[in-house]
């Protein structure tokens, strides 16, 4: 993992992302001790306690990670043509290309918040009511 104090802010968005990985992989297994499956198999025991991991690593990493997100950038290292084009193009890459590092870090933070809604759902349809599943969230009034 890069040194998240010396790396410039891409670096350090995907340590970030790679540290939430890890933590939500550990904190899951964690959580359905003693099997230590890899993979997880969602019922009514344990549905709550997945979406509830998933969203303290939401919480805690993907805040971190977005506000690294706007830090990313390519500044030109000259004033030549040269070097504002390439800085230009590599930010792009970056930042706005549809499938730059941004959108695709966004996008799995994005999959990870439909992954908690989907297991909410899941929670309602084992019988769950709105205040357990707020309660085991640590939310109120999540929808």
């Amino acid at each position: 993992m890069a040194d998240t104090h010396t790396a410039d802010p891409l670096q350090r968005a995907l340590a970030a992302v790679e540290s939430a990985e890890l933590r939500a992989t550990a904190s899951t297994e964690r959580a359905l001790a003693p099997s230590g499956m890899r993979d997880i198999k969602v019922d009514k025991d344990n549905v709550l306690q997945v979406a509830k991991v998933v969203q303290q690593v939401l919480d805690s990493e993907g805040r971190k990670i977005r506000d690294l997100l706007g830090e990313i950038g390519i500044l030109a290292p000259g004033d030549d043509l040269v070097s504002k084009g390439m800085a230009e193009a590599w930010d792009k890459r970056l930042r706005t290309d549809p499938d730059s590092h941004v959108n695709r870090i966004q996008g799995y933070l994005d999959s990870l918040a439909r992954l908690v809604d989907r297991l909410t759902e899941a929670a309602r349809g084992y019988g769950f009511n709105e205040e357990e599943i707020a309660g085991a969230l640590n939310k109120v009034g999540r929808q």
